[in-house]
């Protein structure tokens, strides 16, 4: 009975000392949650890492037409003004597939403009390429354009991308001008107004 009294007694301290605990955290929490900043402030040249130019990446054909096989964003570069527009993206996240057909019809209202406007790269994080095949297979449409694969995921961690999708506008020299996390309206007033800037 003894023995039986003691385990009561260290059980009760336990829950006692747990309950405790628990209830002190409630009580910073709301501090804690006050102090934090969720304010989205668009990266400037100073503050975000430069994008990696001379990394190569594997490029992704959509249709049999003969490609380089690989592809960095300076290789592309037709003057030092050269803009980039730069989305990470990948086949198993939803967000991505859904901005998909709005990225490509930027990408061919862009071609329109002549030879220095930005040049629109969709990045790929999937594991491996097969599954960015198969989804081309579904769509309604043959993308056009460069689409270039990071199964290892180098590049967006190189840029602190952590969530998908997530685009950068770049300059020719890897400066991040603008970030957009999330999918986005390509075609508002408000993303090309930013991309007109």
């Amino acid at each position: 009975m003894n023995s039986m009294a003691q385990g009561l007694k260290t059980g009760t301290v336990a829950g006692i000392s747990l309950i405790t605990t628990l209830l002190v955290g409630l009580y910073f929490i709301p501090d804690l949650m006050r102090r934090r900043e969720f304010v989205f402030s668009p990266p400037t040249s100073n503050s975000a890492p430069a994008v990696p130019m001379n990394y190569s990446l594997a490029r992704v054909q959509a249709s049999d037409a003969p490609q380089k096989k690989s592809l960095s964003l300076a290789e592309m570069s037709k003057s030092d003004k050269q803009v980039y527009i730069i989305n990470f993206w990948a086949t198993w996240c939803p967000p991505c597939i859904d901005e998909f057909p709005n990225l490509e019809y930027l990408h061919r209202q862009l071609a329109t403009l002549g030879p220095n406007a930005p040049k629109l790269v969709a990045i790929s994080v999937d594991e491996g390429s097969a599954e960015i095949k198969r989804l081309f297979g579904t769509l309604s449409f043959t993308p056009t354009m460069t689409i270039l694969h990071d199964p290892s995921g180098t590049m967006a961690s190189k840029l602190g991308t952590t969530k998908f999708p997530e685009t950068y506008l770049v300059d020719a020299k890897g400066r991040v001008l603008h970030k957009w996390v999330g999918p986005q309206n390509w075609l508002s007033d408000s993303v090309l107004g930013e991309i007109k800037k």
